[in-house]
């Protein structure tokens, strides 16, 4: 790991609490098996992007959405050690008032970003919902 993403690993936030240093990873199988994995983190991180970064520098294993990694992946950067295993799967929210009166500009970005992200979230089109 290089000493860059080290130091803002130990700068990042109050000092550690005992209830971060315990995590743990609900994984389910292609077989419908669950599993419950629970260790201590060497890093702890709410930023993505940061967690990815450390992975790529050999920090350990990260359970990271696939749209973080899917450039990684394809180019070999990373490889998915659990291949038949997943994570549950998460929920985004896109949160505004009204359709009713919406200016034009939040319509837009409400249909740009369905559009958008409705690939690259799922295959399955129709657990998209807007």
């Amino acid at each position: 790991m290089n000493g860059k993403i080290r130091r803002e690993a130990r700068r990042s936030g109050p000092p550690p609490s005992r209830s971060w240093m315990l995590a743990g990873w609900t994984l389910w199988h292609e077989d419908g098996e669950e599993a419950h994995i629970d260790f201590t983190p060497r890093l702890a991180f709410g930023d993505l992007q940061v967690l990815l970064e450390a992975t790529l520098d050999g920090a350990g294993i990260a359970l990271l959405p696939e749209i973080h990694v899917r450039e990684a992946l394809a180019t070999r950067r990373l490889v998915h050690i659990l291949p038949a295993w997943r994570a549950p799967d998460s929920i985004v929210h896109m949160v505004f008032t009204s359709r009713r009166g919406m200016a034009p500009a939040t319509r837009a970005f409400v249909e740009c970003a369905a559009k958008e992200l409705r690939p690259k979230f799922s295959a399955d089109e129709d657990r998209v919902r807007l």
